[in-house]
C-alpha cells in the first residue's frame, strides 16, 4: 500500500470509528437466502473484526445491506480494497455502485474520505474502469449526494434536503 492509500485508510478508521452498529435484525433489506447468509456472517461483528475472506465472500452483497448496516460495514470494504486491491475482484465495483446509488447517508468527514477513496482509485487504477466509475463516484459525492448534516437536537440529523430525521 502506498503512502496515499495508507493515509486514506487511517482516515477511514478515524471517521467511521464512532458509527453505531445496525440493530439486531436490521442488517439486510429483505428476506431471501442470500440476505440470511449475509446477516449471519455479519451479526454481532464489528467492522474492524471482519477478515478479508468474509468480505470477499460477500463482495457483491453490499446492495443487500440496510442503510445503517452499509454505513457501519462500509469501512471494512474500503480498507479491504485499499489494502488488497489486486485481490478484491468485483468488491470495488460493488462498493462504488452501492454508495453512488445513495442507499446510505454519510456525514461531511465521511464524504470527504469516500471522495478521497474514489479519487485514489481514479488516479491509481483508472485504467481498470472503462466506464469511469471512480470519476462518477467522486462527482456524485461532490454534488452533495448522500449528505447528512447535524441537526439542532443531538439525536436528530438533517439530510441533504434539510429534512430532519432520527440519528441512525
Amino acid at each position: 500500500m502506498n503512502e496515499q492509500a495508507a493515509q486514506i485508510a487511517a482516515d477511514v478508521r478515524r471517521v467511521f470509528a464512532d458509527v453505531r452498529p445496525p440493530p439486531l435484525g436490521g442488517y439486510v433489506m429483505h428476506v431471501c437466502p442470500e440476505c440470511a447468509e449475509l446477516e449471519e456472517a455479519l451479526r454481532g461483528r464489528a467492522w474492524q473484526d471482519l477478515s478479508f475472506d468474509i468480505l470477499f465472500t460477500h463482495r457483491d452483497a453490499l446492495p443487500l445491506l440496510s442503510p445503517p448496516a452499509l454505513r457501519f460495514y462500509l469501512p471494512a470494504f474500503l480498507l479491504a480494497v485499499l489494502e488488497r486491491y489486486a485481490d478484491a475482484d468485483t468488491m470495488t465495483q460493488s462498493l462504488l455502485h452501492t454508495v453512488e446509488r445513495g442507499s446510505a447517508s454519510f456525514d461531511e468527514p465521511q464524504l470527504k474520505v469516500l471522495s478521497a477513496f474514489g479519487a485514489y482509485l481514479r488516479d491509481h487504477h483508472g485504467d481498470d474502469y472503462p466506464d469511469d466509475l471512480p470519476e462518477r463516484f467522486v462527482a456524485r459525492l461532490s454534488c452533495g449526494g448522500n449528505v447528512v448534516e447535524q441537526a439542532d437536537a443531538p439525536d436528530e440529523v438533517r439530510d441533504g434536503k434539510g429534512n430532519r430525521g432520527p440519528r441512525r
